[in-house]
């Protein structure tokens, strides 16, 4: 079996150029949801997040380290649609995907670089689950385990 691909599935792919904070790391193997620094640059989004400007897209990439020195494309489109790993290791996240979580929404959480959705807290409602697969082993992270969530942004947190 192949390495899960994580980002942009489907959707509008309506956004444009944003200017990335200082030295930040995005890694193929995350979304790249991101949030405004407080002075109109992108930051990778975690579990504080107040906001999501749009999710960019990237490889593995780690920022100029000059404010705003690096650019890339912002999808912000609510209705696009993205594959997320899941944190589910069966001790701090302990909720696997289910059925039973269409439709609601859940919280980012970013731990050694790679952002994954914690489908066990609901306290920022950075994303609303519309599909995903449950894994079928747990993993300690950072390492993945087999299981995603598919998830559109919450159009409330989306910056203006």
């Amino acid at each position: 079996m192949g390495e899960l691909r994580f980002g942009y599935v489907r959707g509008s792919r309506n956004g444009y150029p944003v200017p990335i904070g200082a030295s930040e790391v995005f890694k193929t193997k995350s979304c790249n949801f991101v949030t405004n620094d407080g002075s109109g640059r992108a930051e990778v989004a975690g579990a504080a997040s107040t906001d999501l400007m749009g999710a960019v897209e990237s490889g593995d990439l780690t920022a100029s380290s000059t404010e705003g020195g690096t650019e890339l494309y912002c999808i912000n489109n609510p209705n696009a649609v993205f594959k997320a790993p899941i944190a589910y290791d069966n001790s701090s996240y302990t909720q696997n995907y289910a059925s039973s979580l269409l439709n609601t929404f859940v919280d980012i959480v970013v731990n050694t670089n790679l952002q994954y959705v914690d489908l066990s807290v609901s306290t920022r409602d950075h994303l609303k689950v519309v599909g995903g697969k449950a894994a079928t082993n747990t993993a300690t992270l950072p390492a993945f385990n087999n299981g995603y969530v598919l998830v559109q942004m919450n159009p409330a947190l989306l910056d203006d």
